[in-house]
């Protein structure tokens, strides 16, 4: 069944952490993406069938996904995720649910969207990729400009001030995620 092999992926995701195979997004911002991502959405979506037959099982993972997403705004929490497992069977404490989430939350805002869950490139990679003109694993204030042209250039001199926590006048993956996110969270308030 599905909650089974679900539980079997997170049990699979955590002992190749375990085994230090995979690499924690943090510290290195070029290596940015988790090498269990990858991992992650070949496991829960191997099978024979070709297309259809993949489409079929993503449909089926999505279904079991917003089960487990009780309050419906399309990421999974921590806790959510730690009920879904336990109430399918599959014992695991919070630490594990914590070093799942650190391999598979690519955007650093403590929730897996349903691409994230799946292992694909998060809207904020795809962002950062874009502004990030040379590849060099860093946003620019250049590169940040080229890209956001309504934005002054104080506008983008307050961003950099608020998120380079580093103090080297760009920006690696996980400060532009926390911006990112910041911005989000902002726009929502806004709308309530």
């Amino acid at each position: 069944s599905l909650p089974q092999c679900l539980g079997e992926a997170h049990q699979q995701c955590v002992e190749i952490r375990r085994a230090g195979k995979s690499a924690l997004l943090g510290e290195a911002n070029q290596n940015h993406k988790s090498k269990l991502a990858p991992k992650m959405s070949k496991f829960l979506m191997k099978g024979e069938g070709g297309a259809k037959a993949e489409l079929r099982r993503r449909m089926e993972v999505r279904k079991y996904f917003n089960r487990a997403d009780k309050n419906g705004d399309g990421k999974l929490t921590k806790v959510e995720w730690h009920k879904v497992l336990n109430s399918s069977g599959v014992p695991t404490t919070m630490e594990e649910v914590d070093e799942f989430f650190k391999d598979l939350d690519r955007d650093f805002d403590e929730r897996l969207s349903f691409g994230e869950f799946l292992g694909e490139e998060s809207h904020i990679e795809k962002i950062f990729k874009n502004m990030d003109k040379n590849g060099d694993g860093f946003v620019t204030k250049t590169e940040f400009k080229d890209v956001c042209q309504n934005l002054t250039t104080d506008q983008v001199e307050i961003a950099f001030k608020q998120f380079d926590t580093s103090g080297d006048d760009k920006l690696n993956y996980k400060e532009f995620c926390l911006m990112i996110i910041k911005r989000e969270q902002e726009r929502a308030a806004q709308q309530d």
